[in-house]
């Protein structure tokens, strides 16, 4: 009976211990994708991420991906958009730090195997046209950044459409629609890891590493997630789960996240544990 009481809790501990570990794996593979899909997916123009075919497949990819791992973690697989969740209130602080961690790792990780398939040339920094000012691409990364973390938060957190099953497409097309729209412009990154690491570990046609206007693609795509979890907040004051309530502020209410749909219309997910356990 010890020895049955002993690998229960043993077991109870593991159980425990990937409940927590979960959602950071389904983060770090989901960004590990993301990513390898924007190196190694041809383009049909010079920029890492341009239009036509490639923002269909980048689409498609983030679909499948939101309804492979969003039961676990969200399905974000972009800090901006973990940005908006926080603010909307559906990702804590704390875990909001967790996630980009293995976002970043993700992205770094996929730069690293791209490199190893196709050469470090294969890893070409984002670059603007030369009509195109590094604030104006700012702002282009912004508007759409919040154009995906919208569709994020409204087809995904919303509980006023819960168990539905289109939260995916909607997030995969809005990526799409993004990068027909602001592909041959900025690159269409929306990403701020996924720059980073192209800038990082990649190398222009004249063989330099290039963090010129690096801004337009990190802040630009920070900006427009912290606008979608505002917009959120004011076009949704009744949802229950807001972080505080317009008019009258207070701290946050509650930080167990209803991932994907509403916690009283389904089962707890893992990350709802992982919210209880910590």
């Amino acid at each position: 009976i010890t020895n049955m009481s002993a690998t229960k809790v043993h077991y109870e501990g593991l159980a425990k211990g990937l409940h927590l570990v979960a959602p950071f794996l389904a983060e770090f593979i989901g960004s590990f994708f993301i990513c390898l899909g924007v190196i190694l997916i041809p383009g049909t123009g010079d920029l890492p991420a341009t239009n036509g075919h490639k923002g269909v497949a980048m689409g498609f990819l983030l679909a499948a991906l939101v309804y492979s791992y969003g039961h676990i973690s969200g399905g974000h697989f972009n800090p901006a958009v973990s940005l908006a969740c926080c603010i909307r209130g559906v990702l804590s602080p704390l875990n909001l730090f967790v996630y980009m961690c293995a976002q970043f790792m993700g992205s770094f990780t996929a730069g690293a195997a791209g490199r190893f398939f196709n050469g470090e040339h294969s890893l070409e920094p984002f670059v603007l046209m030369e009509d195109i000012s590094p604030m104006k691409a700012m702002i282009a990364e912004a508007i759409f950044t919040y154009l995906l973390a919208n569709s994020v938060l409204n087809s995904a957190t919303s509980g006023k459409h819960p168990n539905n099953s289109f939260y995916g497409l909607a997030i995969g097309f809005s990526l799409t629609a993004s990068a027909y729209a602001i592909g041959d412009m900025t690159g269409c990154c929306l990403n701020p890891p996924i720059a980073v690491t192209l800038s990082t570990l990649g190398k222009t046609s004249d063989g330099s590493h290039s963090w010129a206007n690096i801004y337009a693609w990190t802040a630009g795509p920070f900006i427009g997630g912290v606008l979608a979890g505002l917009f959120f907040i004011i076009m949704n004051p009744e949802e229950k789960d807001l972080p505080f309530k317009i008019g009258n502020i207070t701290e946050y209410q509650s930080l167990k996240p209803p991932v994907n749909h509403t916690r009283e219309s389904r089962a707890p997910s893992k990350m709802d544990l992982f919210y209880e356990e910590n």
